[in-house]
């Protein structure tokens, strides 16, 4: 027997074995998420983001920078009073050392500071030269190396620790200081050390910084827990007491948590909204709480199943998928507003009432699987979490309807006549619609395909990924503030150096070092920052000490006679310096410093049995140049994270739009099983023209037709052909669908305009109500045609 002509009017199930089996289901969900682990949510925002690198080798690598980033804070305290932003730097750094969450809390950089930074700087002074020092001793120029020395003793101030002259009688442990920390705290920024603070006066205000690293509960979204939550909550305490002070945050952290909070914000919005609603509408048509409670219980196990669902594949759920998830609550009670206006009409069996709207559902829930599950195809993380979340839920709320709602006991008749009154005033509606002459019907056809023209052709897809996070003003005017005072150089764009270990890496970054630094003098690039720099390979070592051995060797027995120290002193001296030969400056040495955690963003480490380092680039100004020239080299890839991320949406926006053509194919070959040809097509051309209306909304309202929007439209086949599938399934003369119809649109309109109202979602929810709406009205214009020539 073929679906068209199946009859769906056999299921007999008894009540006992209905609740048995709709329990077991979701046991067995339960008890897999159980096994699983839970749920944990997550509120990163680079989590949401697809995959940029084809190769899953540097795919990795890019996730581990990312991870690493993402952890980093930065503050900023203002005062036009120097002693004050100190004072206020140094009780919020103790602040922050007692903060849970938080590590790495880095103020000052004082003498305890610069001692960490000499003795690394000493233990490794043969093997790691300051650049000065390496080119006077390639040029034979010894003397620099006195004189240096000589200023370092008897200038006005020291860096170094002169405790160390008998062990390094050229100092050039202290000498190299100096060029470590430009090249490290203050290379990257315009920071400058005073006071063993990170300092610079910027437009009448003296700015400390200070940095930190949030650790795995700086993604909680609790705002009791997350260590941001407390840093805004000092900041507006001293704001209160200080009014001349300011307190600048910048880093993913901040973000994070911001826009987590907001989506709290936006969820308790949108299902409070969409709950009332719901419970409005339940009391004003059925007059009964019975069918509210049915509802609302189709409604939480669903919620329920879907977060179970996306738990049980992926290891946290993102906020963002929830803001999404709540257009769910509008989407499950399309399945009992069918049942229950039956119900409450007819006052019949539940399982004749089943038999009757079954074939609807059914047809209706199959064609929004196939849209929810082509988001698969769909290389990007939160589509597929919405899909499954959408999936699980539904399918929930379907098996809520079939199996337990028929064994609710018969409508009172008191509710069969409320439920009367509407079905009489929806009806209405409809009648109209059937009254109007064809002609009406070309003349509103015409003119809206004639709005089509007033957007349709302006149509620009957009690939920014600025497209898909909108900064609070607050913290645009922080991050303006932040990049303005750190005169911030960062672009985002790096090398990353691959190779065998830690050692060929470090000697391919040294190799490629000439041509960075011509690349710098030529204007391609202001500037560079490596491991290699703070960390020179073995090979290198080795001959920075040779070139020690054979340039300075010769002159030290003089230096420390002229510093007036003995023979055994020297003897000494040259007995240490021989025994160094083959202890080298390792990853672990420079780890401990202060910098160490910067540095760290650095070393990608092992991937997949490689190992990977990066160089990152700050103010690149021809990028052309540095692919070019990335492209003749060996093993080194050139990292562009925006510019990935934008092309990779581009690639995914396409995509999206073949999902869209496969879609609508796949459900007229569906519906084809049902209905005959023309219906089947029929069908299918409703959702198709409503999302053409739609496109054309967002891009009249000036949205950014991106991905998401996209992403609306694939939506629309799916739920903007069930009106009309519920039309055609109906028993003749049942004006109960009618009421149903229009309840679930109200619902699920009322849900995804509430999402267009959201700051990530504002584009999808606009665009699925539109489309839905305008499905809605294709519908009660189109179906009496359709009608007719069925009958026919």
């Amino acid at each position: 027997m073929s679906f068209r002509n199946m009859s769906l009017n056999k299921i007999n199930l008894p009540p006992k074995k209905s609740i048995i089996l709709w329990a077991a289901l979701h046991a067995v969900l339960l008890l897999v998420f159980l096994i699983h682990g839970g749920m944990s949510i997550s509120t990163n925002l680079y989590a949401i983001l697809p995959k940029t690198n084809e190769q899953q080798k540097l795919s990795d690598v890019e996730n581990v920078v990312t991870s690493r980033l993402n952890s980093q804070l930065t503050i900023l305290v203002g005062n036009k009073d120097l002693s004050s932003a100190e004072h206020e730097a140094d009780v919020l750094g103790e602040y922050m050392s007692g903060i849970a969450g938080l590590k790495d809390v880095q103020l000052k950089y004082g003498t305890g500071a610069l001692d960490d930074f000499v003795s690394v700087l000493h233990k490794s002074r043969y093997h790691f030269l300051s650049p000065a020092v390496k080119k006077s001793l390639e040029n034979d120029n010894i003397n620099y190396l006195r004189q240096n020395c000589f200023f370092q003793l008897n200038g006005p101030f020291a860096l170094g620790n002169l405790n160390y002259l008998p062990e390094d009688p050229f100092l050039l442990a202290s000498s190299h200081l100096q060029d470590f920390l430009n090249s490290s705290l203050l290379s990257s920024n315009a920071m400058s050390l005073k006071d063993s603070y990170l300092h610079r006066e910027y437009n009448g205000r003296h700015w400390i910084m200070l940095t930190a690293k949030t650790d795995s509960s700086g993604s909680e979204i609790d705002i009791k827990t997350n260590p941001v939550a407390s840093l805004l909550e000092y900041r507006e305490n001293l704001l209160l007491s200080d009014p001349a002070s300011e307190i600048v945050f910048s880093g993913v952290p901040v973000h994070s948590y911001l826009a987590a909070r907001q989506s709290q914000r936006e969820i308790s919005f949108l299902s409070t909204l969409s709950t009332l609603f719901i419970v409005v509408l339940v009391l004003l048509v059925f007059r009964s709480f019975l069918p509210l409670g049915a509802t609302f219980f189709s409604i939480l196990m669903g919620i329920l199943s879907g977060l179970a669902g996306v738990a049980i594949i992926f290891d946290e759920i993102h906020i963002f998928t929830i803001v999404f998830g709540t257009s769910l609550i509008g989407i499950t009670v399309d399945y009992s507003f069918h049942y229950l206006t039956h119900w409450a009409e007819s006052r019949l069996d539940g399982k004749k009432i089943l038999n009757d709207v079954i074939p609807g559902i059914s047809i209706g829930l199959l064609t929004t699987f196939i849209s929810y599950g082509s988001f698969f195809f769909c290389p990007f993380p939160l589509m597929r979490q919405m899909a499954l979340f959408s999936l699980f839920g539904l399918c929930s709320s379907f098996l809520t309807v079939g199996l337990i709602y028929p064994v609710l006991p018969k409508a009172k008749m008191r509710t069969s006549e409320n439920i009367g009154k509407a079905i009489n005033g929806v009806s209405r509606l409809f009648d109209f619609s059937a009254r109007l002459k064809t002609p009406v019907r070309i003349v509103i056809v015409i003119l809206l395909t004639a709005f089509l023209f007033f957007g349709i052709p302006r149509l620009s897809i957009s690939n920014s990924v600025t497209d898909y996070y909108t900064m609070s003003e607050q913290m645009k005017a922080w991050e303006m503030t932040s990049r303005e005072v750190l005169d911030l150089r960062s672009t985002g764009i790096y090398l990353t150096i691959e190779g065998s270990s830690l050692e060929d890496c470090l000697e391919t970054s040294e190799r490629i070092q000439a041509d960075i630094d011509e690349m710098i003098s030529k204007d391609v690039l202001g500037s560079a920052m490596g491991l290699q720099q703070f960390l020179p390979s073995h090979k290198s070592q080795q001959s920075q000490y040779q070139l020690v051995k054979e340039k300075m060797l010769p002159a030290a027995l003089r230096q420390f006679i002229e510093l007036g120290f003995s023979n055994t002193d020297y003897k000494n001296w040259l007995e240490d310096f021989n025994s160094r030969e083959d202890q080298f400056l390792e990853k672990a040495d420079i780890l401990k410093l202060p910098i160490g955690s910067l540095l760290d963003t650095f070393d990608a480490g092992e991937v997949d049995g490689s190992y990977y380092l990066n160089i990152m680039l700050f103010d690149v100004k021809d990028i052309d140049s540095i692919k070019s020239w990335t492209n003749g080299q060996n093993k080194v890839f050139l990292m562009n994270k925006v510019n990935e991320l934008n092309l990779t949406l581009e690639k995914l926006s396409r995509l999206s739009l073949l999902i869209i053509a496969a879609s609508y194919a796949l459900i007229f070959i569906v519906l084809m099983f049902r209905y005959p040809f023309k219906k089947a097509a029929s069908i299918v051309l409703i959702p198709i023209a409503a999302s053409l209306i739609a496109l054309n909304i967002v891009i009249l309202l000036k949205l950014p037709v991106n991905l998401f929007v996209i992403v609306g439209l694939i939506l629309i086949p799916g739920m903007g052909s069930d009106y009309i599938i519920l039309l055609n399934e109906r028993k003749s003369a049942d004006p109960a669908v009618y009421l149903s119809i229009l309840m679930s649109l109200l619902t699920t309109l009322l849900s995804f305009s509430l999402l267009g109202m959201t700051q990530l979602a504002g584009g999808f929810g606009i665009t699925v109500a539109s489309g839905l709406f305008a499905a809605f009205f294709l519908t009660i214009l189109l179906e009496p045609v359709f009608m007719r020539r069925n009958e026919e």
